[in-house]
């Protein structure tokens, strides 16, 4: 469910009263678990988010998380705990274990199978506890009772021991490795022993059982073969036909039997414990890594063209603080920095930046080394980009609109005769796409499926699925085209969206161009937001806008609807007017006088006042 991206619709801190909830909603739900014993884990007073998530398969599931990780997700209304809450609670669901290499398999996107399932007392009607279909269950290893995996039972007990050893027992959902387990710590599996009533000697004694087994088998046959050679005796050529079908039923039977030993035997399983017993890694230096994370990758990204000399702090929450993976959050106290300069004196002794001090406390960077080997070497290895997230209908993707002009770029829209070379880049149908996205995806397949004729890059040998994406139908004989000619042909089979219509500004004959309005307002609980409407008139992308203001103040952002009239209305948490003036003045050219409610801005000691919407005389 969690190996492939998915995506983050809304991440909200959870209120007393809906935590209150959750901690009872998780005691109904796992009685094995004591209050005290969860109260210990999880004080009380700790901060629950909840994030709500769109997965790959479209499915809607809800994560509860603390600063630890994720605890529980919820989906279709059934609680499931995750592996960070497991690994402390082992005993919380009912588990199977399964040999070390079948971890592997399971990363690869693979169930859990009955024949990988350890049955320390043979196959019984017991063996497989009592479960009902579609119970919470776990997955773990022979060398570790940690578990590896969650999900639910594929069928119920009885029907697994009906199913004589075959099929399949877990319908995995959570796993070590997948990207829930990555909104986490990511420290290893931590080492617990082997599971209860499977002892060293208890694995011993299954491995000689699929020993004894085996010899068994070899040496059956020679013994047929044998007594064929001999003379037949006389009372076996006499059997009646009703003895001959009982035998015959009871050989059927026989084969329909499971057998008592495993499919894996131990000595084939690979010595891979040490990854296991690694201790994990500590909060500090988890802190550590996502701060240079987040310098490096603002060096790649928002701070690649930026104005120097700039102060340490503004690079900190501008682009450092963007910088940030999703579901993480970057606090100095928490690292061995403890301070933000102690951690750029360390970045300036590698020769990455370079500092100045403008006055006692205030240090700003001065000069940036873009070709420093930390930050040609760096890779984002966890982006993932989608393309069709936050965009509005209507709108740009571009971001880049100015003032009275929009940056109107050509799109083309994923079309069912396409689809099967875009999909294996993660597009999906009806995806747009500029015509730079075009180019990379059709370059990637041919380069990767090697179709240029003869190392010629100028002419492609198009393939079944190429050919079939260009002509509809499937090719009659080999077909190559120019390299041009088959972009032409590709974007001709994509549904052309056009580009974003230029802005409706009405005439200097029929009045004053209607103003970008900036009020703040008051929501529940005394907090207080900034709304802003009408930048769809200055050719705003709205949503790239709130996507900057989210970065640039660390607030969240909500788009909403206008009541009674077109258009659509920013909210951000908190007073921000001071930044949405500068942000709209310095960024998109909006003059201030085309700005009302510039006056709201809140006014704090040692601050500049917001920016006045008056012409100078």
């Amino acid at each position: 469910m969690f190996a492939k991206p998915f995506q983050v619709k809304s991440n909200c801190q959870l209120k007393g009263s809906v935590r209150k909830k959750f901690r009872a909603d998780i005691l109904k739900a796992f009685p094995s678990i004591t209050e005290e014993a969860f109260n210990e884990y999880i004080p009380n007073k700790e901060a629950i988010s909840l994030m709500k998530i769109f997965t790959h398969s479209k499915d809607i599931v809800h994560v509860y998380s603390v600063e630890k990780g994720p605890i529980a997700f919820e989906r279709e209304n059934q609680l499931f705990p995750a592996l960070y809450l497991l690994w402390q609670f082992p005993n919380l669901v009912p588990s199977f274990t399964t040999w070390p290499p079948v971890l592997q398999k399971i990363k690869n996107g693979a169930d859990l199978m009955l024949p990988g399932v350890v049955l320390p007392e043979g196959i019984s009607i017991n063996a497989y506890g009592k479960l009902a279909k579609g119970d919470c269950v776990s997955v773990n290893l022979t060398s570790n009772q940690a578990p590896i995996a969650v999900g639910v039972a594929a069928h119920s007990s009885h029907d697994m021991y009906m199913c004589g050893g075959r099929g399949k027992c877990v319908n995995i959902l959570h796993f070590v490795g997948d990207l829930l387990w990555s909104q986490g710590a990511k420290y290893n599996i931590p080492e617990l022993g082997p599971p209860p009533g499977l002892s060293a000697t208890m694995l011993e004694k299954l491995s000689s059982e699929e020993d004894d087994s085996e010899d068994d088998s070899e040496n059956e046959e020679p013994r047929k073969t044998n007594s064929n050679e001999g003379s037949e005796d006389e009372n076996n050529s006499e059997l009646s036909e009703e003895e001959s079908e009982k035998d015959s039923d009871i050989d059927e039977l026989t084969d329909r039997l499971p057998n008592l030993g495993t499919s894996v035997k131990p000595e084939d399983v690979p010595l891979e414990t040490n990854t296991f017993i690694k201790p994990p890694e500590t909060e500090a230096e988890a802190m550590d890594k996502l701060l240079r994370f987040c310098f490096l990758k603002s060096l790649k990204t928002s701070a690649r063209k930026i104005d120097l000399p700039i102060l340490t702090s503004n690079f900190y929450k501008v682009h450092m603080l963007s910088a940030c993976p999703a579901g993480k959050s970057v606090d100095l106290k928490k690292s061995s920095y403890k301070k933000l300069s102690k951690f750029l004196d360390e970045v300036a002794a590698e020769k990455i930046i370079s500092q100045k001090e403008l006055s006692k406390g205030v240090m700003s960077i001065t000069s940036i080394n873009y070709n420093h080997e930390a930050v040609l070497t760096f890779l984002d290895l966890d982006a993932v980009v989608d393309e069709s997230a936050h965009v509005l209908p209507g709108h740009s993707r571009t971001g880049k609109c100015m003032c009275g002009q929009v940056h109107a770029e050509q799109m083309y829209s994923v079309t069912p005769s396409v689809l099967p070379i875009f999909k294996l880049y993660s597009n999906r149908l009806g995806a747009q796409l500029s015509m730079a996205s075009v180019k990379k995806v059709i370059s990637d397949y041919v380069n990767n499926k090697n179709l240029h004729v003869g190392g010629d890059t100028s002419k492609v040998q198009c393939d079944d699925e190429l050919a079939m994406a260009v002509l509809g139908i499937p090719p009659v004989e080999p077909l190559v085209l120019a390299w041009d000619d088959l972009l032409k042909r590709i974007m001709a089979r994509m549904l052309d969206t056009s580009s974003l219509p230029a802005p409706k500004i009405p005439k200097e004959d029929k009045g004053k161009l209607t103003p970008i309005d900036i009020q703040t307002a008051t929501r529940t609980g005394n907090k207080k937001v900034t709304l802003i409407s009408n930048l769809e008139i200055y050719g705003v992308d709205v949503a790239e806008f709130a996507k900057e203001c989210q970065r640039g103040v660390a607030a969240s952002t909500t788009i909403n609807p206008l009541q009674g009239r077109k258009g659509v209305q920013l909210q951000i948490q908190g007073n921000q007017v001071r930044f949405i003036s500068q942000l709209l003045h310095d960024k998109y050219k909006v003059p201030l006088a085309n700005m009302r409610g510039l006056d709201k801005a809140p006014k704090v000691k040692g601050q500049k006042k917001a920016p006045s919407s008056k012409p100078k005389k």
